[in-house]
């Protein structure tokens, strides 16, 4: 029996994205699946989504990223919490 699996996939390329929903589906998930290629893409469905998974009874709340190792930086929305706190190797500090 496929278990079932909701995915947001977050891919510029629609055929990187129907491979990688290929490859669940071949390790036995039942996707049920939605491709945004943005950041703010990605927000809007992710709080969509939790709005329909949760009915609306609940709430939850998480920072979202995006992180550009080689470029060291690191775009995210928090929604109007506090900054995200974060370490490197010698230093911590609050993401700006």
């Amino acid at each position: 029996m496929n278990k079932p699996l909701r995915a947001l996939v977050v891919e510029d390329s629609e055929f990187d994205a129907v491979v990688l929903v290929n490859q669940l589906r071949q390790g036995g998930y039942a996707v049920t699946w939605e491709r945004v290629q943005t950041a703010g893409g990605m927000r809007e469905a992710a709080n969509r989504v939790l709005a329909e998974d949760l009915g609306g009874e609940r709430f939850v709340t998480a920072p979202l990223g995006r992180l550009d190792a080689p470029a060291r930086r690191l775009v995210y929305a928090n929604a109007g919490h506090p900054p995200a706190a974060c370490s490197a190797r010698r230093r911590t500090g609050y993401a700006r």
